[in-house]
């Protein structure tokens, strides 16, 4: 394993530059080309301790697992016989009915690996309701049944977590074995990868028997901007803020979707075997690994398979699997026209992902022969993408997007602003708890008006049960019951505040996207339940529905459809 070919000067000058542009602490890269592998690290897998990353470093690896689990089901659909009878198209609930229940019954019984896999189970991402402290993976199964679906089976590609714990647990169910001792058995020790593992416990026995080695857990971290946007894209060479250490996660209950901790020497033995189409997978498993199984509709590039046409070899087939955790970061790619497969782990969140980018497309357009100038530019279209998000976040904005309707109508609430303080529940979701806070000199979130003047200086706070994905909500008062509600991915405390003015994210976290949110009184005033935009492909695909046939005359904030209908309902509970 060398390093020379690939990573010269230049190279190690385009990491050291984006590493600090993006403001990741350290990143690790392997690349696979004609067989051989070559791999070295940048930067450091721990700031305080300036401990460097090599390429043995180990780093969670996120939802780069993900194709892990479909290899090691490609093992058991290639042997039926061996494994009870179970095929690409077995419908998981034959597997293990009491787990695989959704929220309709043609869909429940008719729901396939294939389609698991294939992210086209007609559910939406739902990562907010899964994840509750002391759940484990079946608990995360089982609240599918309780979930929203958005469209039909096999109609549309919407990633979904979920269906790949589903499918880890019918991968234990038909072979008697808990999903990681499969891997290892199967995957991971006929490739010599000694380093990769399915839990932070035997991660952490391995750098600890390793003591001597130079072998660590990277620490993830997370990059404060102490600027008026926040902590959102964070680029920029010389843009003010500190970094969040990230604690390491425990990730039992997603399984198969997102939980593999290795280094980038490990995952390269993965990718040689995907290139060159060998042992231990089976060549029905390559086969169908490569296939295409649903059309994915997306706009942002890069995409998870793509028809690369630069350069003068013609276009080449990549194909990319991102991972992403708090702190952590991970690009998985090969081309196999090319030969190449690379992998890149990063311990910056959420930048690492663009890093990894930037570096993997130099790769691919060296080996094509694209001239620099002729490049697309991948670091420009990062900055115009976060730009196009911003642009959506601030306040005026999405007050005319989502409640056009109540300009210069605006009614008060109907009881005080306490009332509504409590416990709600929903059987998908969790509980949440509404509580009222005051707004201090650092703290603006809005400036709508009130013309009762009862709650100028005071919003709700919307803080979910503990969960493995932190975030919250607070919501501002619009009129009448009616809430702007603006969500947040929380992080550990900020040792300072940050500018509220624009795009205030509270005091946990990043501001990420405003939504509706409303709530149903009952007769005699009492507040009965919360409706909230909680998945915003569900209120989508319902204005899509009531829509239908209606023309494209809608101007923001008129509503001639039933908003409630797309929304996730909290009943009161105390």
């Amino acid at each position: 394993m060398g390093s020379s070919i690939f990573f010269d000067a230049h190279f190690d000058a385009i990491v050291e530059q984006a590493l600090k542009f993006y403001h990741c602490p350290g990143l690790s890269i392997a690349v696979v080309h004609k067989g051989t592998t070559y791999a070295k690290g940048y930067g450091f897998a721990n700031i305080e301790s300036k401990t460097a990353v090599t390429p043995e470093t180990l780093f969670y690896t996120g939802s780069t697992t993900k194709s892990f689990t479909a290899a090691a089901y490609s093992i058991i659909a290639s042997e039926p016989s061996k494994y009870g009878g179970v095929d690409w198209s077995t419908p998981i609930s034959h597997i293990t009915p009491e787990d695989f229940v959704l929220a309709d019954e043609w869909a429940t019984n008719h729901v396939t690996v294939k389609d698991a896999l294939s992210h086209r189970t007609g559910y939406p991402g739902c990562d907010m309701a899964y994840g509750q402290v002391g759940t484990n993976m079946k608990d995360t199964i089982r609240l599918l049944r309780h979930l929203p679906m958005v469209a039909e089976p096999r109609v549309e590609w919407r990633y979904q977590n979920i269906m790949y714990t589903a499918v880890s647990n019918a991968i234990e169910k038909v072979t008697g074995m808990w999903l990681g001792d499969f891997l290892r058995q199967n995957i991971w020790t006929p490739l010599d990868m000694a380093s990769t593992f399915f839990t932070l416990e035997h991660a952490l026995q391995y750098v600890k028997a390793s003591k001597g080695h130079n072998v660590q857990l990277a620490t993830g971290y997370r990059w404060v901007a102490a600027d008026e946007y926040g902590c959102r894209f964070l680029t920029g060479d010389n843009q003010a803020g500190h970094f969040v250490e990230e604690p390491y996660m425990n990730l039992s209950h997603v399984s198969g979707a997102g939980t593999m901790i290795s280094s980038v020497v490990d995952y390269a033995k993965y990718l040689h075997c995907m290139l060159q189409q060998s042992e231990p997978i089976p060549p029905l498993g390559h086969r169908a690994l490569r296939q295409a199984h649903t059309l994915i509709n997306s706009e942002v590039f890069p995409t998870f398979h793509e028809i690369y046409a630069r350069g003068g070899g013609g276009p080449v087939e990549i194909y990319r699997h991102p991972g992403a955790l708090y702190g952590f970061r991970a690009e998985m790619v090969y081309v196999p026209k090319l030969e190449l497969g690379i992998i890149t782990l990063g311990n910056g969140a959420p930048t690492a992902t663009q890093v990894g980018q930037l570096l993997v497309y130099e790769i691919v357009d060296n080996l094509l022969g694209i001239d620099r100038s002729a490049r697309f530019d991948l670091k420009k279209e990062h900055i115009a993408q976060e730009e196009a998000l911003l642009k959506t976040l601030p306040l005026q904005i999405s007050q005319k997007r989502l409640f056009g309707p109540f300009t210069g109508s605006v009614r008060p609430l109907r009881i005080s602003m306490q009332d509504h303080a409590g416990k709600y529940s929903n059987a998908g979701y969790g509980e949440v708890t509404i509580s009222v806070r005051s707004r201090d000199a650092n703290y603006k979130l809005a400036e709508l008006s009130d013309s009762a003047g009862q709650v100028t200086d005071h919003f709700l706070r919307l803080s979910p049960s503990p969960h493995t994905w932190r975030w919250a909500a607070d919501l501002t008062h619009v009129s009448d019951e009616w809430f702007l509600a603006s969500f947040v991915n929380s992080y550990p405390p900020l040792e300072f505040k940050q500018n509220p003015d624009r795009y205030q994210y509270g005091d946990e976290g990043v501001l990420e996207t405003r939504v509706r949110a409303v709530f149903k009184l009952e007769p005699q005033g009492a507040v009965r339940r919360l409706g909230i935009e909680l998945e915003p492909d569900v209120a989508d695909a319902e204005e899509a529905k009531q829509r239908r046939g209606k023309g494209d005359k809608r101007t923001d904030g008129v509503w001639d459809w039933d908003i409630e209908k797309g929304m996730i309902w909290f009943e009161r509970i105390d």
